[in-house]
C-alpha cells in the first residue's frame, strides 16, 4: 500500500488507522499495518484501508489476491544473497538469503567471512535477526567489500558464497 506523506511535513495530523474492509475472515491487521494472513485465505481477496487519524476523508485502499504457501520441511539451495539498506540507518544493511524453495521452514543460517584477507578495522559486525535475515553494521566510511558465506544450519552441504 502506498500512503502518501502528509503535507506540510510539520502537520500535526500524522498517523493512520488500518482496517480490513473486505475479507476479514481471511486476515487480521494490527495498529502498525502488519497484515497477518490465515491459511484459509488462499485464492481469496482482502481489501485493506488506511485512513487519516485526523480526517477520515483522507484514505487509500488496496485489494490483494492471496496465495497462501504452507511452509515445507526441506531446503534445496540458497541461491542468492540480497543486500538492502536497513531502515534509515546510514551504515546498516540487511542481508537476506534467497531460499529454494521460497516457503522453506529451514531458514536458520550461519554467516562467516569467506576469506582471510580482511582489514578488520573496516569490516562490519553482523547480527542474525530472524528468518535468515542478517544485519550488517559498517565500522568505517570506506567502501565495504567483504566476501561473506552463508551456510544452512539444517544441511551443512547447502552454502552460498
Amino acid at each position: 500500500m502506498n500512503i502518501k506523506k502528509y503535507v506540510p511535513a510539520i502537520s500535526a495530523s500524522i498517523g493512520v488507522y488500518w482496517e480490513i474492509t473486505e475479507g476479514s475472515e481471511y486476515a487480521s491487521i494490527n495498529t502498525d499495518g502488519l497484515l497477518t494472513i490465515n491459511p484459509i485465505a488462499d485464492n481469496n481477496e482482502i481489501t485493506v484501508k488506511a485512513y487519516s487519524k485526523k480526517n477520515s476523508d483522507v484514505f487509500d485502499t488496496v485489494t490483494f489476491t492471496i496465495t497462501y504457501m504452507t511452509g515445507v520441511n526441506r531446503l534445496d539451495d540458497i541461491n542468492d544473497i540480497i543486500l538492502t539498506k536497513y531502515k534509515d540507518y546510514e551504515n546498516r544493511y540487511l542481508i537476506t538469503p534467497s531460499f529454494v524453495p521460497e516457503n522453506t521452514n529451514y531458514t536458520d543460517v550461519s554467516i562467516h567471512y569467506n576469506t582471510a584477507d580482511i582489514n578488520y578495522n573496516d569490516v562490519s559486525t553482523y547480527t542474525k535477526i530472524k528468518n535468515g535475515n542478517i544485519l550488517i553494521v559498517k565500522k568505517t566510511e570506506n567502501t565495504l567489500n567483504v566476501p561473506l558465506a552463508i551456510d544452512s544450519l539444517q544441511d551443512n552441504s547447502i552454502k552460498c558464497e
